[in-house]
Parts: structure tokens; sequence; C-alpha cells
């Protein structure tokens, strides 16, 4: 990346974090376990935030128009948007994961300070409790209360992620949706013109092939993705674009947040 790519990429600050915090974890007081699940965690946050970016951008033409043509002789597709569904998919696990991680790392840094605010890193069962719930307790209507040591360590981690509260909620239903129950893109846009830039393959085929393979444009989301079908059918659409517009906003602000209060820990001595 240039330099003004980094400056302006949603994870910059959070290469300054990971100096500042694996500073802070020298200590020889830091319990054993803490800077290298924190570390590990660093690494998946940037690993699927690159998922979710490179799906991202494969959903929009020229990127899937590339990705058929290469998955045409290796790939059987039964119906019309299931190569923009996966792509879909795809998203949604790394965007989602992208702020599961960065708890992950929070959690992981935040033992180091307060041990009776976080999670146990030395323990494998409290590691698998880690969750968003931790931040911002349980989603409404639940009465879960978050754990007590982000708001107390990391106060502007944790107000980035309550103040985008309810997306940060929706793409974790979408999520859920996508993984648990079904497909997640409910409408779009088909460009059949695309498939005079297809294989050869697609062109002498009937028009059912070939929409069968053409990826859509405009993809949009559910609504309410906790809502069940057949009862439920879509009224209106969430476009994706909108979901990653709001993940990159998210994730730029918990990011920033959390170098911020590692700055406020790190140099709070100085005059």
């Amino acid at each position: 990346m240039s330099a003004e790519s980094v400056s302006t990429h949603p994870l910059a600050a959070l290469m300054e974090a990971e100096q500042i915090a694996n500073e802070i974890m020298s200590a020889p007081t830091t319990p054993h376990g803490c800077a290298y699940e924190f570390n590990a965690a660093i690494r998946g946050t940037w690993a699927r935030f690159v998922l979710a970016q490179a799906s991202g951008y494969a959903l929009h033409h020229p990127y899937q128009v590339q990705i058929v043509r290469e998955l045409l002789p290796r790939v059987f597709v039964p119906a019309p948007m299931v190569i923009s569904d996966a792509l879909v998919s795809a998203f949604l696990f790394g965007a989602w994961s992208t702020i599961e991680t960065l708890i992950y790392a929070a959690n992981a840094l935040g033992f180091a300070l307060d041990a009776k605010g976080f999670r146990d890193v030395r323990s494998s069962d409290s590691l698998r409790d880690i969750s968003i719930g931790d931040v911002l307790g349980g989603k409404p209507p639940s009465k879960k209360q978050p754990r007590p040591g982000y708001a107390q360590c990391f106060p502007r981690f944790t107000r980035a992620l309550v103040a985008d509260a309810n997306d940060v909620w929706f793409l974790k239903a979408q999520t859920d949706l996508s993984k648990h129950r079904r497909a997640v893109a409910v409408g779009g846009t088909f460009d059949v013109s695309w498939t005079n830039q297809l294989h050869e393959s697609i062109r002498e085929r009937a028009v059912d092939f070939a929409l069968r393979h053409v990826p859509m444009t405009n993809v949009t989301l559910d609504h309410d993705p906790s809502a069940s079908l057949p009862e439920h059918m879509p009224a209106r659409g969430v476009p994706l674009e909108d979901v990653e517009r709001s993940w990159r906003r998210i994730v730029h602000a918990a990011s920033a947040g959390l170098r911020d209060d590692l700055r406020a820990t790190h140099y709070r001595a100085d005059p």
C-alpha cells in the first residue's frame, strides 16, 4: 500500500495500537498468554478484513465476470443468484469476523491490564465465551450486562461500538442467516450483457444457463433477517453497499478508539 492508502485504511489505527499494546504487555507482570492471543487475534482481524474486502470487490463488475470465467469449467451452478450469494456470504463472514477478532484482541490486552474485567486468556472455556455481548451487553430485549473491563480500560473503543450498535447487531443477524439458515441475497440486477464477456460455452447455451452463471449487481439483503419464511417475504431490500459502508465505518471507529485508549494508557504519565 502507498503511504496515502495506509493512512486512510479502516484498520490503519490498528497498526499503532498493536505496537503500543506489545510495549504494554512486555511488562514482566503480564499474565502468560496475553501477548500471544492478542497478536494472533490482530493477524486474524487483518485476515478477515482482507476476505471481506476481496469478496466485496468481487461482487462488482468486472470482478464477478472474471470469477465466473474461472469457475465455469470447475463448479456446477444450479440456479440464479448462487454465485452472488456465495460472494455475499463470504463478505458477511469476513466482515463480522473482523469485529469478533478485534474484540478477541481487546480482551487479551484487557486481561493484561485488569484481569477481573475480562475473560481469562488462560482458559479455553473462557476464550470460547468472548463475544460482542461482552462489549455491548445483550441485544435488546436481553438484559445481559457487558463485561466491566471494556468501559473502564477501553472507553473510546466501547463508545465506538455502542454508537453503531444497531448496525453491529444487523451485521451479526445477516451473518447468522448466511451461515445457518438460508441464502441472504433477496434482490439485485441481472446484466445479461455480461454474457458477451464470458466464456464461449455460455454464449452458445440457453438463456436459462446464462442466467444461472451471470452474477448480479446492486445486491440487496433482507431488511429483517430474523424473520422466518415463507410467512415473511422481504418487503424491501437493504443495499449490500450500505452494509459495506457501515461495516467499514464501524471497523475504522473501533480501531481508532482502541488506539486512542492505548495512547491514553501508555502515555498517561507523560507531561
